[in-house]
């Protein structure tokens, strides 16, 4: 049965019997909820574009989070190349910590062993770990201690200079 047999053949509800008569649309269709439409264009387009706006801010925060992720790698390297080289200085002799004095990452590097080979090692740290980098050590000498500060400085991803600076105390023994 098509619908043009039903709409032509049928019969005006009998409202005695308790029925409740279907109104008619102009067109003489039967009125259809909007469920039964679907829904328009116009509503799928502010869908899509309202769905794009949350992706687009969803995908701001992924893009903050890796530059935030980068910047703590970074950190995290800067702080362990400053405190190993510390370590290090701390294994050797009181008397050859002055030979640390002065050293700067890409400059001469300090003569005799071991403290030319520690020197080369934290280099190369720093030239894998961050690449834009530079260290400086000095050591400051007071008769029975000796201040020692590295400092470490680079460029990170977003071309912000970052620094890290660690001291530390080492007394003589003698």
């Amino acid at each position: 049965m098509s619908m043009r047999w039903i709409r032509a053949n049928r019969r005006p509800p009998d409202n005695r019997e308790g029925r409740v008569s279907v109104p008619e649309a102009p067109d003489g269709d039967f009125a259809r909820s909007r469920d039964e439409r679907g829904q328009s264009l116009v509503e799928v387009l502010v869908s899509i574009v309202f769905m794009a706006a949350i992706l687009l801010m969803s995908m701001n925060f992924l893009v903050a989070g890796i530059r935030g992720n980068s910047r703590g790698r970074e950190m995290s390297s800067a702080s362990y190349l400053a405190q190993e080289i510390l370590e290090e200085m701390r294994m050797v002799e009181y008397e050859d910590l002055s030979a640390f004095d002065g050293f700067v990452t890409g400059g001469a590097l300090p003569g005799g062993e071991p403290v030319r080979s520690m020197c080369q090692d934290w280099e190369g740290g720093i030239v894998s770990e961050l690449p834009e980098g530079r260290g400086v050590i000095d050591v400051a000498d007071y008769g029975t201690y000796s201040r020692i500060t590295v400092d470490i400085e680079w460029v990170d991803g977003g071309g912000m200079t970052r620094n890290v600076r660690y001291e530390t105390l080492i007394a003589s023994l003698s």
